[in-house]
């Protein structure tokens, strides 16, 4: 089927992937990964036709694309990770380094569960052992960035559901299946109550987008004994 998979090539160094833009799934993630590289000229794949589950039904659109081995199935490896691969290959013939947001969403239960106010929680290996998809420098920098927006940022716990750090995850990627230390991805996972209509996707979409601006320029630095809260 045509169109299940969005691309767009862009001028910096930033992949937007978002695996569960189907809005049966991850709710206007479609959207936000849109709107953010819309927003800094950035490259985006977007997934909004095949539909999440544990199996995959190829014949009826159904794949989990976030599943590496899902991903590595076809039609899903020329639909979505090939797609993923080129322009990562695409950045690297111009810069140094690549840079890869994978977009989810979370429900709002997480706030219920830390007593707080949690809107990201951001996943790049923790884990045992750790498998870091970027360094650490970096995700503490784009923690900064974010908390900048005013987002309430927490970092994914080893053996968390929101770590990054599983072997099949597709932040795995290019660590587990072809590994590229010139990569540097995370994923981060949205709560509802930031994206559960389309004006507070784009809002929250737009304020992302200023976060990486910042990360991508590297502008300032941020407070040493700085921690973050894990879920």
């Amino acid at each position: 089927m045509a169109n299940r998979v969005l691309i767009r090539e862009g001028q910096l160094p930033l992949l937007v992937v978002a695996p569960h833009g189907n809005q049966d799934d991850d709710q206007n993630t479609d959207i936000i990964a849109d709107v953010i590289a819309s927003e800094m000229n950035a490259y985006y794949v977007i997934n909004i036709g095949w539909r999440r589950a544990a199996e995959a039904v190829l014949g009826e659109g159904i794949a989990n694309l976030n599943n590496i081995k899902h991903c590595q199935l076809i039609p899903c490896k020329q639909e979505f990770l090939d797609q993923i691969i080129e322009f990562k290959n695409n950045i690297l013939t111009k810069s140094k380094r690549a840079h890869i947001l994978y977009v989810h969403g979370m429900s709002n239960a997480v706030r219920r569960k830390t007593n707080d106010n949690v809107d990201i929680v951001i996943g790049y290996g923790q884990g045992q052992p750790p498998s870091y998809s970027c360094n650490l420098y970096y995700k503490t920098a784009f923690v900064v960035r974010m908390q900048e927006e005013k987002f309430n940022v927490y970092q994914g716990k080893a053996g968390g559901r929101f770590s990054g750090w599983k072997h099949d995850n597709l932040n795995q990627f290019f660590r587990r299946y072809q590994q590229d230390d010139r990569v540097q991805s995370v994923q981060i996972e949205i709560v509802n109550a930031l994206r559960y209509n389309i004006e507070e996707s784009i809002n929250t979409a737009k304020r992302l987008a200023r976060a990486l601006d910042n990360l991508l320029h590297m502008e300032t630095g941020f407070r040493k004994g700085f921690t973050i809260k894990e879920y």
